[in-house]
């Protein structure tokens, strides 16, 4: 676990400031995926430049969105014990520095900087959501996701390599997940599926499975390695936190891909 702690100091003053302090505590993305492990109360908060954070659609899961300078009000329910992880996307973290400063200076004395920013948090694969706006965009814009007869016509997809409980007419058994969408996915499987067969899947998602009906659209019964078949599985109709959750996962995999 993480020790949480803001430490400032009355040194490197900029230039029209009276008073400064700038905290020497900072997270790295690894030690900070241990700590959620470990423990679900610590705060994240946002303070993305404006113009940056209204052109993503993703933030961290359930990121409080915040300024640097109304940081405190953004917070002001929480105590002053509360472990808080800040993030922005400026170079050497200034903006979350600041930020945390003015935490420090109201007495919040376990805050600390998530250092790489929310690039970190994307390359480290920790949990996203859509931002408020894109789901307002969403619900506003998005279509009917395509049914299984419409094929995989996937637009959002990511290479992965992802554990896949499969229940159809048969037992239970363990797949892998190698492209995952939107509306569907591509498995391989120690069984041959038939296409328009219905399945209930699970996919073990880090952190949280995701429970979903699918049907096979498409099926290779000749074996791909010598133990394995591939077949090609639309998602029946998703909701909206499901959707949610797969979009921020597969852009925190094509992010961690570009790297």
């Amino acid at each position: 676990m993480i020790a949480l702690s803001a430490k400032c100091s009355s040194g490197n003053r900029p230039k029209n400031s009276t008073r400064s302090i700038w905290p020497r505590s900072a997270v790295s993305a690894e030690d900070l995926a241990r700590a959620l492990a470990q423990r679900t109360d610590l705060v994240i908060v946002d303070v993305r430049d404006v113009s940056s954070y209204e052109k993503s659609s993703v933030q961290a899961k359930g990121a409080i969105r915040a300024s640097a300078a109304n940081i405190v009000q953004a917070v002001s329910a929480l105590a002053r014990e509360q472990g808080i992880v800040i993030y922005c996307d400026s170079p050497g973290e200034v903006t979350s520095i600041e930020g945390a400063c003015r935490l420090a200076r109201e007495g919040y004395t376990r805050v600390v900087v998530l250092a790489g920013g929310f690039a970190a948090w994307e390359t480290a694969s920790l949990p996203l959501e859509r931002t408020p706006q894109a789901r307002t965009r969403t619900a506003q814009q998005r279509p009917a996701l395509p049914t299984p007869a419409g094929g995989n016509g996937l637009q959002v997809k990511a290479d992965v390599d992802l554990s896949v409980g499969v229940k159809g007419a048969g037992p239970y058994f363990n797949g892998r997940a190698t492209r995952l969408g939107l509306t569907g996915l591509t498995l391989k499987s120690p069984e041959t599926l038939a296409v328009g067969q219905k399945v209930r899947l699970t996919i073990f998602l880090p952190g949280e499975p995701m429970e979903v009906a699918g049907q096979v659209v498409s099926s290779d019964s000749t074996s791909v390695d010598g133990r394995s078949h591939a077949a090609e599985i639309a998602f029946e109709d998703l909701s909206l936190e499901q959707t949610t959750a797969l979009e921020g996962f597969i852009l925190a995999q094509r992010t961690a891909a570009r790297r």
